[in-house]
């Protein structure tokens, strides 16, 4: 690793440690890499629940296609052999 990736890491470190540390992390403190697991975590968990990412979400379904309809024609194509 470089020096400059090295620097990277350690300010991505330092960034999550400010942004994601409350009262319960403290207990981590003697454990640092559990505690670098648990506050990146918690500001994963708070973009999600803010909607916060930058790039729109949406239902699997809408971004692969197919649909619920799909789904139930393949149910229906099942049950017609099943229970013929």
């Amino acid at each position: 690793m470089n020096f400059e990736k090295f620097i990277g890491t350690i300010t991505v470190i330092i960034r999550n440690l400010f942004l994601g540390t409350n009262v319960i992390s403290l207990s981590l403190l003697t454990k640092p890499r559990q505690l670098v697991e648990y506050v990146t975590e918690n500001i994963v968990l708070f973009k999600t629940l803010n909607n916060n990412w930058g790039i729109p979400q949406k239902n699997v379904f809408e971004v692969l296609g197919g649909g619920y309809s799909n789904k139930f024609s393949q149910f229906k194509i099942w049950r017609n052999m099943v229970f013929k």
